[in-house]
C-alpha cells in the first residue's frame, strides 16, 4: 500500500507542475518558484523511495554525467562574474530546475505513465490554446488586463495570441514541443470519439502556433518539420513544407499585406527591420563581449547590466538582450559554460541516435514524438532569451530526463 500511495502521490506532484508551467504566467511562476521546487523535491524523495534509495542509479548513471559536467562548467564561470552575487542567484535556480526536473522525470521509468504525463501536457496546451483564441477574439485578456501588469499587453493583445504564457515567443516554444506530441497521441488512436478529441486538440495546437505571429517560432516550426522529412525521409512532404513556407514569404510581400501582422514576414521589410533595429547591435555587443571574456563570459544574469558599457547607442532595457540564448549563454558563461551546454545537449542526441533502432514499436514512436517536440524547442530558444522564462526552461528539462529514461530501459 504504501509503495501505490507514493506512486499516486508522485504522479499528482508531476501532474500539478505541468499544470503550472501551463497555465501560470510568468510573473506568478517567478514568484512561487520555490513552491515548484519544493513540491519537485519532495517528488524527488518519492521518486527515491519508489527506487529504493539507489543514489547511484538515480543520480550517477553514465548518461547523467553531461549534465554534471554543465552545471560545473558554469559553476566556475561565477569566480569570473563582476557580481558574484547575482551570478550567484541565477546560478542557483538554474541549478536546481536542472537537477530536480530532469531527475525527477529521468527516474519515471514506467513508460505508461510517462504517456500519460505527456498526454496531459498535450491537453493543457490545448486548453491554453483555447484560452488564447477567446483572446484573440475578444481582444481582451481578463489575466493582464486586471490582474498582472505587462508590457506585452499592450504591444500585442488582438494580433498576437499570448494566452496564459505572457509573450507569443514564449507560447509558441511551448506549443512547438506539445505539436508533434498531439499528432503521436492522435494518429495511434483508434476509437473514433477519442480520435476526434485528439485530433481536435492537434488543430487547437497547430493554430495556435500559427496564431503567435512569431517569426522565431514559424522559422523553427518550419525548421522541425523539415527535421521530421529528412529523418524519416520525406522528400514529398518536404517539397510540400518549403513549397508553403514560400506561398506564405510571397503573400507577405504583397502590398495589400504589407502592413498587416503577416507583413511581418516581408523578407524585404524584415532586412530593413534587421538593419536599422537593434538587433544587429545586439551581435555586435555580443561580439564584443566574448573578445574580452572568450573563456568565462561575463557572468550569468549580467548582459542587461554590461549592456551599455559595450555599445554608444542607447537602448531600452526590454531589447538588451541578443534575442538568443545560445548566444546570451555564450556571452555570459564564455566558451567554459557554451561547451558544458552543447555537450549536453549533443549528447543527448547522440545517445538518441544510437539507442533508437533497438526500441520497440511502441518506445519509438512515442521517443521520436518527444524528440521532436525538443528539437523544436531547442530551434525556437534560438530567437529569444529562453532561460530566462521559466516554462521554455521547465520544458527543456523535463523533455531531457523523459528523452534519457527513454534512451535507458522505461517498463510497461
Amino acid at each position: 500500500m504504501p509503495h501505490k500511495l507514493a506512486k499516486g502521490a508522485l504522479f499528482f506532484l508531476l501532474t500539478s507542475f505541468i499544470f503550472s508551467l501551463s497555465f501560470l504566467p510568468e510573473p506568478i511562476l517567478t514568484c512561487y518558484q520555490y513552491v515548484t521546487f519544493v513540491s519537485l523535491g519532495i517528488g524527488m524523495l518519492l521518486s527515491l523511495y519508489l527506487n529504493h534509495f539507489h543514489l547511484k542509479r538515480h543520480f550517477f548513471e553514465r548518461r547523467d554525467y553531461p549534465l554534471w559536467m554543465y552545471l560545473i562548467l558554469v559553476s566556475v564561470t561565477i569566480f569570473f562574474a563582476q557580481d558574484k552575487t547575482a551570478s550567484l542567484f541565477f546560478y542557483r535556480r538554474l541549478t536546481m530546475a536542472a537537477i530536480l526536473i530532469y531527475f525527477v522525470f529521468k527516474n519515471e521509468y514506467s513508460l505508461r505513465r510517462i504517456e500519460k504525463l505527456l498526454f496531459i501536457l498535450v491537453t493543457c496546451a490545448g486548453l491554453v490554446c483555447v484560452f488564447g483564441f477567446i483572446e484573440m477574439v475578444t481582444a481582451s485578456n481578463i489575466i493582464y488586463s486586471r490582474y498582472l501588469k505587462t508590457f506585452c499587453y499592450q504591444r500585442f493583445i488582438g494580433n498576437r495570441m499570448m494566452s496564459t504564457l505572457v509573450h507569443p515567443n514564449v507560447l509558441g516554444a511551448y506549443l512547438i514541443v506539445c505539436l508533434p506530441l498531439a499528432y503521436h497521441f492522435y494518429r495511434k488512436e483508434v476509437v473514433p470519439f477519442i480520435r476526434a478529441f485528439k485530433f481536435m486538440l492537434l488543430a487547437f495546437i497547430l493554430t495556435g502556433t500559427i496564431l503567435t505571429f512569431s517569426r522565431g517560432t514559424w522559422c523553427a516550426l518550419f525548421l522541425m518539420f523539415l527535421a521530421w522529412c529528412l529523418i524519416k525521409k520525406r522528400f514529398r512532404q518536404l517539397v510540400f513544407i518549403v513549397g508553403i513556407a514560400g506561398i506564405i514569404l510571397f503573400i507577405a510581400s504583397l502590398p495589400v499585406v504589407k502592413y498587416s501582422i503577416l507583413g511581418r514576414f516581408n523578407v524585404e521589410g524584415l532586412w530593413q527591420y534587421i538593419q536599422s533595429g537593434h538587433r544587429i547591435e545586439q551581435y555586435r555587443v555580443t561580439a564584443r563581449i566574448l573578445a574580452q571574456h572568450p573563456l568565462t563570459g561575463i557572468g550569468l544574469n549580467h548582459y542587461r547590466e554590461v549592456f551599455d558599457n559595450y555599445t554608444r547607442r542607447v537602448f531600452p532595457y526590454e531589447v538588451k538582450i541578443p534575442d538568443s540564448i545560445y548566444l546570451m549563454h555564450l556571452a555570459e558563461t564564455g566558451l567554459i559554460g557554451f561547451f558544458g551546454l552543447a555537450f549536453f545537449l549533443g549528447s543527448l542526441f547522440i545517445r538518441a541516435f544510437f539507442s533508437y533502432a533497438r526500441l520497440e514499436k511502441k518506445k519509438k514512436e512515442i521517443f521520436f514524438a518527444l524528440a521532436m517536440g525538443f528539437i523544436g524547442l531547442l530551434f525556437a530558444m534560438a530567437f529569444f532569451d529562453g532561460f530566462l522564462w521559466k516554462t521554455p526552461l521547465y520544458l527543456l528539462f523535463l523533455c531531457a530526463g523523459i528523452i534519457s529514461v527513454l534512451n535507458g530501459k522505461p517498463q510497461d
